[in-house]
Parts: C-alpha cells; sequence; structure tokens
C-alpha cells in the first residue's frame, strides 16, 4: 500500500506595502504634472514604471541609472490629461549606478 498526501500552498497575494523591495532602474523624466506630464519616475529593468513620492532634487535628473529600496504605497498615482496610474512608491534609500 502507498500513501501520498498533498499540501496546497496559498495563492501569492499583493505584494505586502511594508516589505522593502530593491530594482535597479532609471530616472526618467515625464514632464511636469500641471502640464499633464507624471513627473519623475523609476523605469525598472523590466519596464515597470514607479512614482516615487519623496524623490530627493539629487536625483532628479533625468537618464541616471539607480539602485531603488522602496516600499509601497497604499494609494496608486494618476495623472495626465487621459490618466495614467502608477504605482507610487516611498523611497527608503536610492544610490547612483
Amino acid at each position: 500500500m502507498v500513501l501520498t498526501a498533498c499540501t496546497k500552498q496559498p495563492a501569492p497575494g499583493p505584494e505586502d506595502p511594508l516589505t522593502n523591495k530593491t530594482v535597479v532602474g532609471k530616472i526618467i523624466n515625464t514632464g511636469l504634472v500641471a502640464a499633464d506630464g507624471c513627473g519623475y519616475l523609476v523605469r525598472t529593468e523590466t519596464g515597470q514604471e514607479l512614482k516615487p513620492l519623496n524623490l530627493s532634487a539629487d536625483f532628479q535628473q533625468d537618464g541616471i541609472d539607480v539602485v531603488v529600496t522602496y516600499r509601497l504605497n497604499s494609494e496608486p498615482f494618476s495623472c495626465g490629461l487621459l490618466p495614467t496610474i502608477l504605482t507610487a512608491v516611498t523611497i527608503v534609500n536610492i544610490t547612483k549606478l
């Protein structure tokens, strides 16, 4: 007689907003929010665009490569005439590559 058992794994849920995540990306300037842009974003190596809510002036330079550690915000960021919904993040640490 052979007995087998399976354990059901829970389905992955949304990212935990309290967990820090680190990515490599590039700062991009999409233009002023008041002029239909979305401000400065971090475009990750996978193409995801993140809206940092606390990007310091030292990093507000279009095209610089960075390593960013961030925490998700509970609400997304909306910008543009035809609203673009972006993942809003709080930067915990950022360094230039």
